[in-house]
């Protein structure tokens, strides 16, 4: 239930919303659910990510128009999803970090591209690995493998900011978000 403008509640876009449930219709093996802003994105059991709604990356050679249901190839075998409003990111099975979508807040990189295509993070320090990572709605945090927590692009009232730790958070596990 709720806003469907984009296709990203799995029915086309236009058709009445009464609020009841419905099954996408064309996705099978789902292991977990990543939704945010006007796309939805499914992680397969197979490490697959599918996604239905407005596409994350906003590519503008093949327009913004909602799009069915679609395979995202690039992002490796995927263990953890995270979908934002308008950017979505990733960790493979070797703890690779990519995003890809808006990067207007500099939420995936520092650079100056707005529009970002599937980008592989640069790793967080040496010897540091990805295990977790939410995409928030213009910033992006990640945990690494000693539990210490990264956060980018918009936080709080700063702007721009490059992975930067967040302080006094010791053995951190899980980001839920909220």
């Amino acid at each position: 239930s709720g806003s469907n403008d984009s296709g990203q509640l799995g029915r086309a876009v236009g058709s009445p919303n009464d609020g009841g449930l419905q099954v996408v219709v064309g996705i099978s093996g789902v292991g977990k659910l990543a939704l945010g802003g006007d796309q939805s994105c499914a992680l397969l059991r197979s490490g697959q990510v599918t996604c239905w709604g407005a596409r994350p990356d906003h590519n503008p050679a093949q327009g913004d128009a909602p799009v069915e249901m679609r395979i995202l190839e690039g992002l490796g075998e995927v263990i953890s999803l995270s979908v934002g409003a308008h950017h979505l990111c990733a960790i493979d099975t070797s703890y690779t970090a990519r995003c890809l979508g808006d990067n207007t807040h500099r939420q995936i990189d520092l650079s100056n591209i707005t529009r970002r295509s599937i980008t592989t993070l640069e790793p967080l320090g040496i010897g540091l690995e990805y295990r977790a990572i939410h995409a928030a709605l213009y910033g992006t945090c990640a945990i690494d493998n000693t539990g210490q927590v990264y956060c980018w692009g918009m936080t709080g009232t700063e702007d721009y900011v490059a992975p930067t730790q967040v302080p006094n958070l010791e053995s951190v596990a899980r980001l839920i978000p909220g």
